[in-house]
């Protein structure tokens, strides 16, 4: 995904003798939760006004006469080779005025917040654009004394794809036993952990379910995990018990992808030629981030929203809402597929979207999963292709 990330005043003005010509309590916050995790990429001036590279995501500096280099920063000479860089991570460009302009044909999406303020002599402006090449959805306008609202420009892709009275423009995944399944290979199940720690399984057990929350919501990780529990029970783990522990972990979870249905591929590559945008909503922990990102499904998505990593967990409203912010639609656009785990499809439901349940992996497990109220049921992958038009009438 290739999103622009600005603000401007009313008169288009984004900066003046060098500098943003205001300061509005929590009006860059929409820059940190966007591009932390990405590729941020920005223009030589910009840089270094900053100083700095960003924390906790990688900086591209488009110079031709300058070369950025350590840790955290790199150098490209234009926004086409910045974005051939960044490879198959999403990618945000922030400025100034000549990367704007060479990047809007580009992009995918463009978060623009529109600040109540009119900028006398201001001297860098946004470029104009072709407000027709773009959806555009308006979002919460803020602030106390100066107001800003954010809004979101979407390109559009082919045709709307019209469902009833209805235009759904966008599906929500979830991950475990709708896309990958953790059955049909082996497990490192919390048995085998519990030996390799040398701890009792059921003084764990209780243990690890009491940081269950902490850990979906980004509080805690999963070593600090195992560090309390073994605290709690008296038993010091080595920083050489703890990684061969990780490492296990992370491979039986990497196995989950080794493993895919493959129409489960073909269906999203239909969604994407049919113009549906796409996203990952997952309930997840620190050491299924990494792996999650890593794998070949992350590229087939526009977005992939991850409660450690926004602090917000399935049926919770907000998860899905910040999906749907992402992908700049609304949230009576989408319909979620999910297997119903978490109460996941109620959560969508709540939150105003369709939802379908997906089975074509748990109907494999030892214990058939039942059908979970009225929901449409999609047995194999492709069936979703057909369930997208009465779901949305």
């Amino acid at each position: 995904m290739i999103g622009l990330i600005v603000a401007r005043s009313n008169n288009n003005v984004i900066g003046k003798g060098g500098e943003i010509p205001w300061r509005i309590k929590g009006e860059q916050k929409q820059f940190k939760e966007l591009t932390t995790g990405n590729i941020v990429v920005m223009g030589r001036r910009s840089y270094e006004e900053i100083g700095h590279p960003l924390p906790s995501r990688t900086t591209i500096v488009v110079s031709r006469t300058k070369q950025f280099e350590g840790d955290g920063v790199q150098t490209a000479g234009s926004v086409r080779e910045a974005i051939e860089m960044a490879g198959d991570r999403d990618v945000f460009i922030a400025g100034g005025y000549g990367l704007y302009k060479e990047a809007i044909p580009l992009v995918d999406i463009m978060y623009i917040t529109e600040v109540d303020l009119t900028v006398e002599n201001g001297d860098v402006f946004f470029p104009d654009f072709n407000e027709e090449d773009f959806e555009k959805t308006t979002g919460e306008t803020l602030g106390e004394e100066i107001r800003y609202t954010r809004t979101i420009y979407r390109r559009k892709r082919g045709r709307d794809q019209q469902t009833g009275g209805n235009r759904i423009k966008a599906l929500l995944f979830d991950l475990f036993e709708t896309l990958i399944t953790e059955w049909g290979h082996e497990k490192y199940t919390k048995r085998k952990m519990c030996a390799d720690l040398g701890v009792d399984k059921e003084e764990f057990d209780v243990l690890w379910e009491e940081k269950e929350e902490e850990r979906y919501l980004g509080e805690i990780d999963f070593e600090g995990s195992i560090l309390y529990a073994g605290s709690k029970l008296g038993r010091e783990i080595s920083a050489e018990t703890l990684a061969y522990v990780l490492n296990r972990r992370m491979s039986a979870k990497a196995a989950c992808f080794e493993h895919i249905d493959p129409e489960v591929f073909r269906l999203l590559e239909e969604l994407r030629s049919r113009g549906f945008r796409t996203a990952i909503v997952s309930n997840c922990s620190s050491e299924e981030v990494k792996v999650i990102r890593e794998s070949e499904l992350f590229r087939y998505f526009d977005e992939v929203v991850l409660s450690y990593e926004v602090h917000k967990k399935k049926p919770d409203r907000g998860i899905y809402e910040e999906a749907a912010r992402r992908l700049g639609v609304d949230l009576a656009d989408c319909i979620f597929v999910g297997d119903g785990g978490s109460n996941e499809l109620q959560g969508a439901e709540n939150a105003g979207m369709k939802a379908i349940q997906a089975k074509w992996y748990t109907n494999r497990l030892p214990q058939k999963r039942e059908t979970i109220g009225a929901y449409p049921v999609a047995e194999e992958p492709l069936e979703v292709l057909k369930l997208i038009v009465p779901v949305a009438e």
